[in-house]
């Protein structure tokens, strides 16, 4: 799958199947943030290349996101 398509995939594609207003950076959408290391490919798409994450405008880092769901 390319790049993009993973992206559109698991942001507005799947918010737009629930129903929700998010999965998009746009007025009126809930900006929730994933910072990703470099990405090559998609496989790059995954939690040990997460830098920041940022949820209903609070920041967090990967050390403070594995102590939550841990």
């Amino acid at each position: 799958m390319s790049l993009d398509k993973a992206l559109a995939s698991a942001t507005s594609i799947a918010a737009d199947c629930l129903g929700l207003k998010m999965g998009r950076i746009a007025e009126g959408y809930e900006a929730n943030l994933v910072m990703f290391r470099k990405i090559r490919n998609a496989d790059d798409l995954n939690p040990e290349n997460v830098v920041y994450v940022v949820r209903k405008g609070k920041l967090y880092d990967p050390q403070n996101l594995k102590a939550i769901f841990s």
